[in-house]
């Protein structure tokens, strides 16, 4: 449904409430993180992405395990499920309470792709808000032409039926959010209900009530679908920018560290390279056998090939089992020495294959696929490019110089433009 709004000051008006509103909340979400962030017993400084210094808290308080490169992100998925079966007045209560069950789901991935990661949740909520206004926009022109007219059609009566359909069965069907799948969609289901009550009267008086009853869950709606969403939103995005602030400095911090590495010895890092192939090789070939192999001959193959995913001085005893319990506990791992990550994985892709359980196997695969490159200098700038964050600009543009020169093999001038890149980056520091 074309929107009206341009030509109805009340339209105007009812935008520009919401703005307000919205604006509030987040102006009160910003100062509840600050909030938070002194009174926090891990309070820290972190980067914004113009490399501003913001407060925050360490990532350990924000439920990140991070050791290096190595990032364990846990998110909050609402489980609407387990409201479907709600009374309206309940679901509403506990979305204002906000006790909406959750489950816990946890990302483990690359300290970049990480931060890419919490940029692209930051800016689907934004685009969110932007789709959210549209659709009020629509539904508010509706209201506005049902109640500011009388003796409705029958064809008109249907038009707006069938656009409160479509968007029911559509837009919010395929939301997640509960008060949109759940609330919103109560209420859109309690107008359409009313005004399939006035088909079945004569036009006139009586009709024109019965629509006009049915306008008054608009409000409600738009509430659900617009305040509501945007007080969630406003907190989320705030949380979110408080994970991103303080990972981006340890990011910043181990990209540093690795460059200032590529930089001493380019021809040293080549050979890491060259033995890591034996890792993908072997990775590679438990994947296709998988597919057609039983699993006693995956074992083996990979009890033979266990030594490729050591790594010296770190703890390989229990490696498994502490890192289950590292991140059950959303803390580093206690250990004399640190943690062998890779072969704690491995081991855990071995259990997956002897389990039978091949769909996690597949995904520990892929996982460690993500170990061997981690450090490699490529890796890291195609990730980096991937993203945007105009302070890297500079370092972004001499690794790709750098890692050119390294890949044919010419080292020397690899060598200068890696330093290069490691002085890019240390200026954001100073």
């Amino acid at each position: 449904m074309q929107s009206i709004l341009s030509d109805k000051p009340l339209l105007r008006q009812l935008v520009g409430q919401r703005k307000k509103h919205r604006n509030s909340y987040f102006t009160a979400a910003h100062e509840r993180g600050r909030k938070l962030a002194r009174q926090s017993i891990m309070p820290m400084l972190g980067r914004d992405g113009n490399c501003a210094s913001v407060e925050t808290m360490r990532p350990e308080a924000l439920n990140i395990l991070a050791d290096k490169w190595y990032v364990r992100l846990v998110f909050g998925w609402e489980e609407t499920k387990e409201m479907a079966g709600s009374s309206l007045t309940e679901a509403e209560a506990r979305l204002k309470m906000d006790k909406i069950p959750r489950k816990e789901v946890r990302v483990i991935t690359h300290i970049i792709r990480a931060m890419r990661l919490l940029s692209h949740i930051g800016e689907g909520y934004a685009i969110e808000i932007q789709e959210t206004g549209r659709v009020l926009s629509d539904l508010d022109a509706l209201n506005v032409k049902l109640t500011h007219k009388n003796a409705h059609t029958s064809e008109e009566i249907n038009e707006a039926i069938s656009y409160l359909e479509n968007f029911g069965s559509g837009t919010l069907a395929k939301k997640h959010a509960a008060v949109k799948r759940i609330v919103a969609q109560e209420r859109l289901g309690q107008a359409v209900k009313m005004l399939r009550a006035s088909l079945e009267m004569q036009p006139g008086n009586r009709r024109d009530i019965q629509i006009w009853a049915a306008c008054t869950t608009f409000p409600a709606l738009r509430d659900r679908i617009g305040d509501w969403r945007d007080l969630q939103i406003a907190w989320r995005m705030e949380y979110n920018e408080m994970k991103a602030c303080s990972l981006r400095v340890l990011r910043d911090i181990w990209l540093l560290s690795r460059l200032v590495e590529f930089a001493k010895d380019p021809a040293q890092i080549q050979e890491y390279i060259e033995t890591d192939r034996k890792k993908l090789v072997a990775l590679k070939e438990i994947g296709t056998m998988l597919a057609t192999l039983p699993t006693d001959t995956i074992l083996k193959y990979m009890v033979k090939n266990s030594q490729l995913f050591r790594v010296k001085e770190r703890k390989r005893k229990g490696a498994e089992e502490a890192i289950a319990l590292a991140e059950e506990q959303g803390t580093s791992p206690k250990t004399e020495k640190k943690i062998d990550y890779l072969i704690g994985h491995y081991a855990w892709l071995y259990r997956h294959i002897r389990n039978g359980n091949r769909e996690k196997a597949n995904a520990k695969i892929m996982e460690l696929e993500v170990f061997v490159h981690a450090n490699k200098p490529r890796f890291i700038f195609d990730e980096l490019e991937k993203g945007h964050e105009p302070y890297l600009d500079g370092t972004v543009t001499a690794l790709r110089a750098a890692v050119a020169a390294f890949e044919e093999r010419d080292f020397g001038t690899a060598q200068l433009h890696f330093y290069n890149a490691a002085e890019q980056l240390a200026a954001t520091f100073q």
